[in-house]
């Protein structure tokens, strides 16, 4: 794993991005196959602390690791004599170690803890656990500015949490070719962190006829939110087995709603 992308991956796992920052790794993993495959062995690392937990997992993985070949310090702490730089090496190739083990455990186990841990979880819950709004990345607002244009107005409402003043600013609004299809996208968006789910569903169906090109992975998992929103449950299941068969940032998340589902 390049120590590089690493450091960007756990820095979105543990939400010390900014907004934009998140919204552009999300970006780039729609694109970057390695950093995506990369995000995929930390993700099921991460789930498997949050199944078996920090100590269970550490004995998993060590009863593993006794049947390999595996670096001796695998599991050593970090010591404060090392340099950043051997630092740096014996993390990257711990946590990738880790991972894939993580990886070999979870096929294994995690679906039928999954099937038992989940068999009573409503619609409800399980949108208020996935849904998250998505970040302004359609005409970032700059503090201050006293001169906005209509977009950057309805974003700023938009990133307020004032969904409503933005659904009114969006609907009628007049953007340049190249701004359409995110002035699209963030008023189905906001419809939809508004609570009108329906409304969404037609708003991120138009939005499916047309030839996208920043939103397309986007579009279709907050479909699936929509439909999940608003209880059809079969619809949302068809969103996301088209997400869960592509090689996107949306496919770890729709495999396991599905799951749930």
């Amino acid at each position: 794993m390049d120590n590089v992308n690493q450091i960007l991956i756990e820095k979105y796992v543990e939400g010390t991005l900014t907004a934009q920052e998140k919204a552009a790794f999300e970006q780039r993993l729609t694109k970057d196959t390695e950093l995506a495959k990369e995000f995929a062995e930390m993700q099921d690392f991460m789930l498997a602390m949050q199944v078996f937990g920090r100590d269970a997992l550490k004995s998993e993985l060590k009863a593993v690791a006794e049947a390999e070949a595996l670096p001796s310090d695998l599991f050593a702490e970090p010591t404060e004599k090392k340099t950043a730089k051997s630092d740096a090496k014996v993390r990257s190739i711990s946590l990738r170690k880790m991972a894939g083990i993580a990886a070999v455990i979870l096929a294994i186990l995690v679906p039928t803890v999954l099937l038992l841990n989940n068999q009573n979880t409503s619609p409800e819950e399980l949108y208020t656990r996935y849904f998250e709004v998505y970040p302004n990345m359609v005409a970032p607002i700059v503090r201050g500015n006293t001169t906005q244009k209509p977009l950057e107005q309805a974003m700023e409402a938009y990133e307020a949490g004032n969904y409503g003043l933005a659904i009114q600013k969006l609907q009628n609004i007049v953007v340049s070719e190249d701004k359409k299809e995110g002035a699209q996208f963030y008023l189905a968006m906001a419809h939809l962190a508004n609570g009108d789910a329906k409304v969404a569903i037609g708003k991120f169906q138009k939005l499916q006829t047309q030839t996208l090109t920043n939103y397309q992975e986007q579009t279709q998992w907050y479909l699936a939110m929509a439909y999940l929103a608003s209880k059809d449950i079969k619809n949302c299941k068809q969103q996301l087995q088209k997400l869960s068969s592509q090689k996107g940032f949306y496919q770890k998340k729709a495999k396991e709603l599905l799951a749930k589902l």
